[in-house]
């Protein structure tokens, strides 16, 4: 009696790892940074009469965006410098995209929401804002340790991120893949709700604290040129998800990343920067990506439904051993 053919062991994380490596092909991230680039673009030829003539510049720089990363995907399998430029670029195409953001959406949605949740904060939380705001008192070492909690964040997915590229390859392109969605999701309710946040007028030392107090809000007039970026909060939904794949992560990983994005949540509040309500969706948005991220995933990748098609047919044409 001949035997018949053994099995093939399954091991999804080399495969995965393995097809990755030598691939050079645009991936379902780079296909999800090219459809929020175009959506940017759409929104910024609806604008044009306002926008005006910094609308050609924004959609050159558009233009400059996905052709980078096209070339970056296409190189990628060519040499391992280009694989890990193009591994890493989503940090790069994220800060460009967020620095391009403001002056589109004051063009296309100029209405401030703030009056609505600041009402919405006081329905629904009462007075925990205001004692959130008011822990221990606000002394200025207390401020100054949550603006490096806040100022935090910048690096937080690159603490997650290199161990897991280090040691876990896959993880780590569904972490960049999940904090991508979520950053673009965040990303339509700026959009939608267009939101400041119970800000402290810059100058005046309102929010107390000392140095870190005033090098995080130089460092924010500079980085976050956004400014009506409240709701959701990104800062919670992106901390979230990073802590989510971080349990994959070295154990030492795990030990830094939980407090710092226990602090984070605690500081957007706290400096005035958030309402709770931006916690809380932005809470419920990092769950949803972690969820939703997978099949949005295998959705935008083509060579993935291929091959599930291909595995059905073959399933399908397979003779049923009890009919032999």
């Amino acid at each position: 009696m001949s035997a018949g053919p053994r099995p093939v062991p399954h091991a999804p994380a080399v495969a995965g790892e393995a097809a990755r490596a030598g691939e050079s092909g645009l991936r379902p991230l780079d296909r999800l940074h090219l459809a929020a680039l175009a959506v940017i673009g759409g929104l910024t030829v609806i604008n044009l009469p306002t926008l005006g003539p910094s609308a050609a510049l924004l959609l050159a720089v558009l233009t400059a965006l996905a052709a980078a990363g096209v070339i970056a995907a296409r190189r990628a399998g060519g040499s391992t410098a280009f694989r890990v430029l193009h591994d890493f670029s989503p940090i790069v195409l994220i800060l460009a995209v967020f620095w391009l953001l403001g002056v589109v959406i004051a063009a296309a949605n100029p209405t401030p929401w703030d009056p609505f949740f600041a009402a919405l904060d006081r329905r629904w939380f009462g007075a925990l804002p205001d004692h959130w705001r008011a822990a221990l008192g606000r002394p200025a070492w207390f401020v100054d340790l949550n603006a490096l909690l806040y100022a935090s964040y910048y690096v937080l997915p690159l603490i997650v991120a290199i161990p897991l590229y280090l040691r876990d390859r896959d993880t780590f392109h569904q972490l960049t893949f999940a904090a991508t969605l979520t950053f673009y999701a965040v990303c339509v309710g700026y959009f939608v709700c267009p939101t400041v946040g119970p800000r402290v007028p810059a100058g005046i030392n309102g929010l107390g604290g000392g140095a870190l107090t005033r090098a995080l809000e130089a460092f924010l007039a500079v980085v976050e040129t956004t400014r009506t970026d409240a709701f959701p909060s990104g800062h919670v939904a992106v901390a979230l998800v990073c802590l989510w794949y971080a349990r994959r992560a070295p154990v030492a990983v795990r030990w830094v990343v939980v407090p710092l994005v226990a602090g984070i949540a605690f500081s957007t509040v706290y400096l005035h920067y958030h309402y709770v309500v931006d916690v809380v969706v932005g809470t419920g948005l990092a769950v949803g990506c972690v969820w939703m991220g997978p099949g949005i995933e295998a959705l935008m990748d083509p060579r993935r439904a291929a091959g599930s098609g291909a595995k059905g047919t073959d399933e399908r044409r397979k003779p049923d051993p009890a009919a032999a």
